[in-house]
């Protein structure tokens, strides 16, 4: 996919709502999704057709299979949500094909979102994709669901690279506020608060709090505001990446190779409003 192309998909505003309950910790309600309460007989169906080759499940791996209608097409599909035998948990989907099951997606990820359940939507939902084996780097996916010619699956239509342990907004949402950068170097970091000292995790040579360095002309949307002692103004921003970060310390994480937009503080004194 052409970064063009993924940039006019990976709008924020598009999912902010989703992104807002993420960042707000709100938990997804899987509950209203969820056909039936027998795990076991999902794991069953699954493993008698060698769908679960491959998956280290724990104890308690059959409670987080899950009979719901993903595609709301009048069949009961089988959710999975739960280890996968790495770090990471997995969120895989297996359609009803009417006489057996087939894994239509699988993501890596902890389910962090997932719509409000209506008889004639079909699910899409969202994972926070955080960093094998002590990286500090996280990733924000949104998924939306396709069906074209009876083949259906899912599409990422939202990534957001951050740091894991980041401080996020505490309610102080604002209506999306457009605006481009205007110094030689602009710093991104993960706290409202300006820090120059050790470098906050010890694998990464970056400087105190900062994430990611920006040049001139490099576009964000702020989406919540917060004042600090000294009475500057941090802007909680998706930085769009238009233009490569002069440096950083994130990269794509582990589900896909697709570009990604950038969430942290940036301070509003340097910026132009667009």
């Amino acid at each position: 996919m052409n970064k063009t192309l993924l940039i006019l998909l990976l709008t924020p505003t598009l999912s902010l709502g989703q992104l807002k309950d993420f960042l707000i910790g709100k938990e997804p309600d899987l509950e209203s999704w969820i056909k039936s309460s027998d795990s076991q007989q999902a794991y069953e169906l699954l493993n008698s057709e060698g769908h679960l080759t491959g998956y280290i499940l724990l104890k308690d791996s059959y409670k987080y299979f899950h009979f719901i209608d993903f595609d709301a097409d009048g069949l009961t599909d089988i959710l999975y949500n739960g280890s996968g035998g790495g770090e990471s948990r997995v969120v895989a989907f297996f359609r009803n094909m009417g006489d057996q099951y087939s894994k239509v997606y699988e993501v890596m990820g902890k389910l962090v979102y997932v719509n409000d359940f209506k008889p004639y939507e079909p699910f899409s939902f969202a994972v926070n994709h955080y960093g094998c084996c002590a990286s500090i780097n996280d990733v924000f996916e949104f998924y939306s669901p396709t069906n074209i010619g009876n083949k259906f699956t899912y599409q990422l239509t939202n990534k957001i690279a951050h740091i894991s342990g980041m401080e996020f907004p505490k309610g102080e949402f604002v209506s999306p506020i457009a605006f481009k950068t205007i110094n030689p170097e602009y710093t991104l970091r993960i706290q409202p608060i300006i820090d120059n000292g050790e470098p906050y995790h010890p694998d990464y040579v970056m400087p105190g709090n900062v994430m990611a360095v920006y040049p001139p002309g490099s576009l964000g949307t702020a989406i919540a505001t917060r004042t600090d002692d000294t009475g500057r103004v941090w802007y909680f921003a998706i930085m769009k990446n238009n233009i490569d970060p002069i440096k950083e310390i994130l990269f794509t994480g582990y589900n896909n190779e697709a570009s990604y937009y950038t969430m942290g503080w940036i301070s509003s004194r340097y910026v132009e409003k667009i």
